[in-house]
């Protein structure tokens, strides 16, 4: 990737991802339009990493724009990690954003995913040992889906209607 295709917020992020990952660069682009957000900066930083579990279809996506790394987690989840202009250190977005992609490789964290009639309803993390909250989910759904990077901790199951 030509970091130079970057915009300034982006070569920041990558700065800090590829110190940590420098494998992951081949797998990144800078993008300038997208679809699906008209609002998406040009020189936006996307990077899909394929991970090494087999039943997983979905890549680990980080974007960034509007001052934030957004991490989607194979297109079950996704959460944002944000800077303030009231944050001293504006770095800090950056780590935290890295200290949970650390969480997904090394199965610290699973990511799970509910369903119903096959249409996602809702997506949240757990810590390994924990099980995850669905408190805040509005539909009752009949599938729940776990998955974790290399696979340990997957699972299906599937509720009465």
């Amino acid at each position: 990737m030509r970091r130079e295709r970057l915009n300034e917020y982006s070569r920041f992020v990558a700065d800090y991802l590829f110190r940590q990952w420098p494998e992951w660069e081949e797998f990144a682009k800078a993008i300038d339009y997208y679809p699906d957000d008209p609002e998406l900066e040009p020189g936006t930083l996307v990077v899909k990493i394929k991970p090494p579990n087999p039943g997983i279809k979905e890549r680990l996506e980080i974007w960034t724009y509007s001052n934030k790394v957004t991490v989607v987690a194979f297109k079950l989840f996704h959460t944002h990690f944000e800077w303030f202009d009231d944050v001293r250190d504006e770095a800090e977005h950056v780590l935290e954003a890295i200290r949970f992609l650390q969480d997904i490789i090394s199965e610290e964290v699973k990511i799970t995913a509910w369903r119903r009639r096959g249409k996602w309803i809702g997506g949240s993390y757990a810590k390994r040992d924990e099980q995850p909250d669905d408190s805040f989910l509005t539909e009752r759904p009949d599938e729940f889906i776990q998955v974790s990077w290399n696979g340990t901790y997957d699972l299906v199951k599937k509720y009465e209607t």
